[in-house]
């Protein structure tokens, strides 16, 4: 493969070995015959300082040591101002320019050695492998980089505590609901997780509590409602157990209808809420909060089993964790509180 760069610098020490060789040769001329210096040959020598000092730049670039000889190179032309001053230099500045020259002409001479070297190398190199090994060395420096940045120890602590806090309960480790009694000092972190994770990621995580569940479903009156308010204190848990069950019938027979019934006991909280139309039609909220979503997905397959046993005033539905239960004369308001009062919670 080519180089064009290397190419370049290549090309222009080349051209450098000569440019230095003839600086030596005409301050040497000079020297020997002053009375041979005229205006053409001061332009030449003038042309050939000019020319070093050009090529200077790619002899510098193409250094890997020794850069203060490289140097010495600009210093010696500078030094060297016109040929009639030069054949007035006493004759030990004259052997210390001579040892000089020759330092950096060795240099020079290695490093057009070294330049050559390298484009044989290039020109026996497969272009697609020397750019493979390009973009390999390339990524193994940004790997590393990034792999010793803080942005990696961030995600690194992001990951361990999404690890903790999801894929832990997820891998059946432990459990949030047995962790929130087993540790209570983790409840606030509980909590917030829970609200993060539902609320702003959209997974579906349980409600920590009902009051996560009713004061989002409080917070605004929703299109088409006229009036909500809780109503927990006129119908108790136990109350509305015992207008409820008969009406729901969600079993076939004794047995199935013991195990709903300790399914319903099993919810940890309560609440209900009436809501008015803007036309009058009322309808009652009842909220059952589980602890588990087992439960409540429990509840739902009861509720499929045996749809046509309810009552037609009754409409039940799940939000994870909390089952609601519409009771209304009127199917269009139990529909209205449906889509547009839990239409804003997550099912």
């Amino acid at each position: 493969m080519i180089k064009p760069e290397l190419e370049r610098r290549f090309a222009d020490c080349e051209e450098l070995v000569d440019q230095w060789q003839a600086f030596r040769d005409i301050l040497a001329k000079a020297q020997e015959n002053p009375e041979d210096i005229d205006p053409d040959m001061e332009q030449e020598f003038l042309g050939i300082k000019a020319r070093i000092a050009m090529l200077h730049d790619s002899f510098m670039d193409s250094l890997k040591s020794d850069r203060k000889t490289g140097n010495a190179m600009i210093d010696l032309v500078n030094r060297a101002v016109t040929l009639r001053l030069h054949t007035k230099t006493s004759p030990v500045e004259l052997e210390k320019l001579k040892s000089e020259w020759h330092e950096v002409f060795m240099l020079l001479k290695e490093t057009v050695t070294n330049l050559a070297e390298e484009r044989e190398r290039l020109a026996s190199t497969n272009e697609f492998v020397h750019q493979s090994k390009q973009v390999v060395a390339r990524m193994s420096a940004n790997t590393q980089s990034f792999l010793t940045s803080v942005y990696f120890k961030l995600i690194v602590g992001a990951a361990v505590v999404l690890f903790v806090i999801w894929g832990v309960p997820a891998f059946g480790l432990y459990d949030w609901d047995d962790l929130r009694d087993d540790a209570p000092f983790m409840r606030p972190v509980i909590q917030n997780y829970t609200l993060f994770a539902r609320e702003v990621v959209g997974l579906s995580a349980p409600y920590y509590n009902l009051s996560d569940f009713t004061d989002k479903l409080l917070h605004e009156t929703p299109p088409g409602i006229d009036e909500q308010v809780r109503i927990t204190g006129d119908i108790d848990s136990s109350q509305a157990r015992a207008q409820l069950l008969p009406r729901l019938q969600l079993w076939a027979d004794d047995s199935e209808r013991q195990r709903f019934e300790e399914l319903w006991d099993r919810a940890a909280d309560y609440d209900a809420i009436r809501y008015v139309s803007d036309n009058g039609d009322t309808a009652q909220l009842f909220l059952l909060w589980y602890r588990k979503s087992d439960d409540a997905d429990t509840f739902i397959i009861h509720r499929n089993r045996h749809t046509d046993r309810m009552a037609g005033d009754l409409t039940v539905e799940q939000y994870i964790n909390v089952i609601a239960i519409i009771r209304s004369a009127s199917a269009s308001h139990r529909e209205t509180v449906r889509t547009t009062v839990l239409g804003r919670m997550r099912s």
